[in-house]
């Protein structure tokens, strides 16, 4: 089996480590290309994508082409992949999109309770990394999509319409994995889930040590996030590494139900991969080994949602991440309630 990798930054370098080791039964050889490196001579029987999100496109589109398989991990919105679903189908393809960690795993575990739900959910998710350096924050994946997730403007469900928010707002503090924090609302690709009617409400919110979003404000302030100024600041910003965590939350309420499921990863400033690396790196791999070679998916567009919805499927992920080093604490009985 032939695997190619679009894309050879940070996550990418991770994934073709990680993937290795997943794959090793089935004997993979894994080809590593550069974010420029042409995508027209494929001849792999599977493509993962892991290019920023300017470049998300290129992998959709050599998948349909080409004929061939792709699980992608790119920054791309959804609407991306739905608006080419016909194309997907027509190709008979399986395009496996947003297979990280956000979108990825809290994509998979809100389908999960979606198709579960006995009457309509609010759902609140959290995702974020922090340092364990007092006022450092880890700049852990693609530098360019992390800033530009903060400029954006955010659309949340909730009270059954879309309501749109400018960048950074929402505001709030608060304490989690044992650190203070801040959080806002942030850009979420989960639109495509708004008008699912066991859905009453879903707010995205990006948390980060306490202190960043004013940090964030000087940097643009002074011109440091400037096209011109971008790559002297992703090298310094990138330069210092220390101890880190990646880690999320969905909070789920159902009625007089409150449940909450927490995932999240700790490295070393000297690890091989930082914790951003791991957590996005083992669900992805989770999603090749039991959704990918063992799940039988048919051809055609399969979103985390709707992995996470699929009858079998969420205990083998789960399962493959705590034996990855995740650690997971899911909801009291949640993985015992009908068919996982």
């Amino acid at each position: 089996m032939k695997i190619v990798i679009a894309g050879n930054g940070r996550m990418g370098r991770a994934i073709a480590h990680l993937l290795g080791q997943a794959s090793s039964t089935v004997s993979a050889q894994i080809e590593l290309r550069g974010f420029d490196d042409s995508l027209e001579d494929l001849d792999a029987d599977l493509l993962v994508g892991a290019l920023p999100g300017g470049l998300g496109r290129r992998t959709l589109e050599a998948a349909i082409r080409t004929g061939t398989d792709l699980i992608d991990l790119t920054d791309l919105d959804q609407v991306n992949y739905i608006k080419e679903k016909e194309r997907i189908q027509s190709a008979g393809v399986r395009v496996l999109a947003g297979c990280g960690f956000s979108p990825g795993l809290v994509n998979f575990i809100t389908g999960f309770e979606l198709a579960r739900a006995r009457q309509p959910l609010q759902i609140e998710i959290l995702a974020g990394s922090l340092s364990e350096a007092p006022h450092h924050f880890p700049f852990l994946w693609c530098f360019e999509d992390l800033v530009n997730e903060f400029e954006e403007d955010t659309f949340q469900w909730i009270d059954g319409r879309i309501v749109q928010y400018p960048p950074l707002f929402g505001y709030r503090t608060y304490e989690l994995f044992g650190q203070p924090v801040e959080d806002c609302y942030c850009a979420n690709g989960f639109e495509n889930i708004y008008e699912n009617p066991a859905l009453a409400e879903l707010t995205y919110r990006v948390f980060n040590p306490e202190g960043f979003v004013q940090f964030f404000r000087h940097l643009k302030a002074h011109g440091l996030l400037d096209t011109r100024n971008l790559e002297v600041t992703k090298a310094l910003l990138e330069a210092r590494n220390h101890a880190n965590l990646t880690g999320g939350q969905v909070r789920i309420k159902q009625g007089d139900e409150d449940r909450i499921w927490q995932m999240s990863v700790r490295a070393q400033a000297n690890d091989e991969l930082n914790s951003m690396q791991k957590l996005t790196g083992a669900f992805l791999c989770s999603i090749f080994v039991s959704a990918y070679m063992q799940g039988g998916l048919p051809p055609g567009l399969w979103l985390p949602e709707d992995l996470g919805a699929r009858p079998g499927l969420a205990a083998a992920i789960f399962e493959f991440l705590r034996g990855s080093g995740i650690e997971l604490k899911t909801p009291d009985g949640v993985l015992t309630r009908g068919a996982v």
